[in-house]
């Protein structure tokens, strides 16, 4: 019974082994383009989805924040992290890995008004391709073709080099053996033309000599007529080789064999995909195996090389970031720091607060002994913030019915603005265009460094609209549900200018009154926006102009390049940078006109309430002015007026003195010293809105100057 067990089982193993080095002997070269549809069933296998998740979870679950590479850049990394604390980095993080299985992955870059980054938006793997042809990267969809830079696109290649331009995957090593099907197929093909359609195996001892081998070939092969193939078996002892030999049909070879192959070439992956060793069998019964124990060693090795991975790749924001606001992207990183376990942070919390308590005892000794301790060495040496430390002011909200008449106040204030912003969004396409044709034809003129100063805009269709935006702002500030539009009502900002003052006017005969001025108003702050945006246009053009000849071109070629320059400047064909401006510039009119209405009405509301909105993307200066009340005359709105930093949403509510006591707000006596330190933070938002825009502009002719002259070196 013993030896029938015997021959049974070195025929199993023939049959594995004499199908194993056929497929071997028989795999044909691969070329690297695998179908993207085969990697993505790759990924769908349970225990392959099960490893990727678990790294995609350790590296996701990860915070991802701004590092300088030096102690001088302290205070600058805090601002740069700001600008950078709204977007949700783990789920782009989770779309970035799929660059490891896919060879590369592509997302659209969103930005704020304010030139700050709002999110990143994943693009489906099969709209980005490499055109071959032009050696470049395009967003296709259908037949357009949108060619991918910088400033608009964050594209991520996995093991990038010049042979392989499109990447690498993780699976490519494995990809063959493990889901090839067409292969499969060829290589059965080769199979049947080398040995017939049925195969002769036959076991010989893996201790005969070559001599031995050859030998019982020869006779095997005159025995049964046909082309034979060997495998060693180890202790084949005293069994009969005529009893074992066996015979495979290449028609039996159906791919539930083959998928036995491919599971020995997926528990490889596996264990490639982890870093660690696997104990691939559980003892659960035929066919069944699990990932095992996995060595923690090797799984946090692969995780720290993905996290390199994807800062690396992260760090083209901060190279974005860096342009507009003007510091050295090379001195800061992006770090994906561990976020600990509850228990972990009980641990740590507990080593805290004991250190704490012996600082918290030396501070006491100090104060007894007579010296005075200032809350900033307490917040320093307790790693307190300030704000903590003082005496807390009241927020001036009384009972919970008047904390919900004020959240009712906010949010119709805050409705009203994004009413409107939504209504000159609509209308945007036009205006940029027009914009756009005459930078275009503008950069048709340009011959030399010179000609680039000369670029002029005619900018008179967004006074226009400026106009109008302060006058929708101007009519929001009434309470009077009146103002509101229904559905019936036109968009004044798709009618002509003419037509859309006729609409307002006869709509609200209030503005008969007012519209002179408003215009006035909306003409002294144009100048300053209409040189602002000239200065900006430049500054890309020149920003751009000095990344061409770092990279080894020329000052004839950017020329010649004129389409790819306003493309990645944002003032061609993919407008982004003109949007941002626009947009810009509206919400400026618009509180301009909301301003100008509270001024003609203070005797009956001369109150006003700071209102900044409180979600993530609040700035630290809205956060320490939100719910501050003072009289309209009061000093405070001669430099903290919104808007106080690119992008701020807050406005200023006009209130009388009824509503105050509705409300449970409490007016402010004086500017406090916190309120005060805000001025270094503000920059040149700091004063009126005027002042503000010349100091920027001053500021922007300097950074021109000194890029000219740096451009001169160069060309």
């Amino acid at each position: 019974m013993r030896k029938i067990d015997k021959i049974k089982k070195v025929k199993r193993e023939l049959v594995v082994s004499a199908v194993t080095k056929l497929f071997q002997e028989s795999s044909t070269s691969y070329n690297n383009e695998f179908d993207t549809d085969e990697v993505k069933k790759i990924i769908k296998d349970v225990d392959i989805n099960s490893a990727l998740q678990k790294l995609e979870r350790a590296v996701a679950g990860r915070k991802a924040l701004i590092v300088s590479k030096t102690d001088e850049n302290i205070e600058l990394e805090k601002e740069i992290q700001n600008r950078f604390s709204g977007i949700k980095f783990n789920r782009i993080v989770n779309h970035l890995i799929t660059a490891r299985y896919f060879g590369y992955s592509c997302f659209e870059i969103v930005y704020n008004e304010d030139f700050t980054i709002a999110s990143l938006i994943p693009i489906p793997f099969d709209y980005v391709n490499y055109n071959t042809r032009d050696k470049k990267w395009v967003l296709k969809i259908g037949t357009k073709e949108i060619d991918l830079n910088r400033e608009k696109f964050l594209l991520s290649i996995h093991k990038w080099n010049p042979a392989q331009v499109t990447g690498k995957s993780i699976f490519d090593s494995c990809f063959v053996s493990f889901m090839d099907k067409e292969m499969y197929s060829n290589q059965l093909r080769g199979l049947a033309k080398q040995y017939g359609d049925v195969i002769t195996v036959y076991p010989y001892d893996i201790n005969s000599t070559e001599e031995e081998k050859k030998q019982l070939k020869e006779n095997v092969d005159s025995l049964h007529g046909k082309n034979s193939i060997g495998v060693p078996v180890d202790e084949l002892g005293t069994v009969d080789i005529n009893k074992v030999v066996t015979f495979i049909k290449l028609s039996d070879l159906d791919p539930g064999i083959y998928t036995e192959l491919e599971k020995r070439e997926k528990e490889k992956l596996v264990q490639n995909i982890l870093g660690s060793t696997l104990t691939m069998d559980n003892g659960g019964g035929t066919g069944s195996y699990s990932l095992g124990e996995v060595h923690k060693e090797g799984f946090d090795e692969v995780v720290e090389e993905i996290c390199r991975f994807v800062c690396d790749s992260l760090f083209q924001l901060i190279e974005i970031d860096a342009k507009f606001h003007g510091y050295n992207a090379k001195e800061f990183e992006f770090s994906l720091e561990k976020v600990f376990t509850d228990t972990e942070k009980i641990e740590q919390e507990k080593k805290q607060q004991e250190l704490n308590s012996l600082k918290l005892d030396n501070i006491n000794k100090l104060s007894s002994a007579g010296f005075e301790v200032n809350i900033d060495f307490i917040s320093e040496q307790l790693g307190i913030e300030k704000s903590y430390l003082a005496k807390k002011l009241s927020t001036g909200i009384g009972p919970e019915f008047s904390k919900k008449k004020i959240d009712e106040l906010l949010e119709n204030a805050r409705s009203k603005q994004k009413e409107f912003e939504e209504m000159i969004l609509e209308n945007s396409d036009e205006l940029i265009n027009e914009i756009t044709k005459q930078i275009k034809k503008e950069f048709e003129k340009v011959k030399n460094l010179e000609d680039i100063e000369k670029i002029s805009l005619d900018l008179e269709s967004l006074k226009e609209k400026l106009i109008l935006g302060a006058l929708q702002g101007y009519l929001n500030e009434f309470n009077s549900q009146s103002i509101e539009f229904s559905e019936d009502d036109l968009n004044p900002f798709k009618l002509s200018f003419t037509e859309a003052i006729n609409w307002f006017c006869k709509k609200f005969p209030v503005l008969y009154d007012v519209i002179e001025d408003i215009t006035k108003k909306v003409d002294e702050q144009f100048f300053y926006m209409k040189r602002s945006t000239e200065l900006e246009v430049t500054k890309k053009l020149y920003y751009n102009l000095l990344d061409n000849l770092k990279n080894g071109g020329t000052f004839k070629t950017w020329l010649e390049m004129s389409k790819e320059v306003l493309n990645k400047s944002g003032l061609g064909d993919s407008p982004w940078y003109l949007e941002l401006v626009y947009r810009n510039n509206m919400a400026s009119a618009y509180n301009a006109g909301a301003f100008y209405n509270q001024q003609l009405n203070k005797k009956n509301k001369p109150y006003g309430l700071y209102d900044g909105v409180d979600d993530n993307r609040q700035s630290d200066i809205c956060k320490a002015l939100d719910g501050k009340v003072f009289p309209l005359d009061h000093p405070f709105w001669n430099n903290y007026l919104p808007p106080n930093h690119h992008g701020c949403r807050s406005q200023r509510i006009a209130l009388d003195a009824e509503e105050l006591e509705e409300y449970g707000l409490k007016v402010s006596k004086s500017i406090t010293k916190e309120m005060r330190e805000l001025k270094k933070e503000m920059g040149s938002f700091y004063g009126s809105q005027v002042s503000g825009m010349k100091k920027a502009i001053k500021q922007k002719e300097k950074e021109l100057e000194e890029m000219k002259n740096q451009l001169k070196l160069e060309v």
